[in-house]
């Protein structure tokens, strides 16, 4: 039996100036049974040690994760030199018949090994002590949230494929 897994007005994860608004993924003729299982084959497929990163997991309800990804969003300065930001984050699926519903929370951002602090507003519009900008911020952000989305669509879309 083959399903057919279609996708329908979803809300993509985006940083905005309240935070990294949660994504809504329509997922017509999928259980929440079925979402869960899909889900936690693309951690199993996509995270090195994925029994770590599990932190919560009630089943065909909810998964939570902690994850990392290196240079997940860039900075330019005024010299020019472009700076990459790593980001230590978690990640919460959240399941209901036919839909998903994906939380992104940023927990620790770092440059060259070493913590730094950003708000929301930071991105919009804000300056640090040396007068630089964080102009072109949010677009690597919200393109790294984008890469991360659709890996996971992506996966949930081809997964009862085995013919390779």
């Amino acid at each position: 039996m083959v399903t057919s897994v279609v996708f329908s007005q979803n809300k993509p994860l985006e940083l905005t100036e309240k935070g990294v608004e949660p994504a809504i993924i329509k997922l017509d003729s999928l259980s929440a049974s079925q979402i869960y299982k899909k889900v936690d084959g693309w951690i199993q497929t996509n995270y090195k040690n994925p029994s770590e990163v599990i932190k919560g997991n009630i089943e065909n309800e909810m998964i939570r994760i902690s994850g990392f990804q290196k240079d997940f969003f860039s900075r330019e300065y005024k010299s020019g030199n472009i700076v990459f930001y790593d980001v230590s984050y978690g990640l919460t699926f959240e399941f209901q018949n036919e839909k998903m519903r994906v939380t992104f929370q940023p927990q620790t951002i770092k440059v060259d090994g070493s913590k730094v602090h950003f708000t929301e507003k930071d991105f919009f519009g804000g300056v640090d002590i040396n007068g630089n900008s964080y102009e072109g911020s949010v677009e690597t952000y919200n393109l790294s949230l984008e890469k991360l989305l659709t890996s996971l669509t992506n996966y949930i879309k081809g997964s009862d494929s085995k013919d390779w």
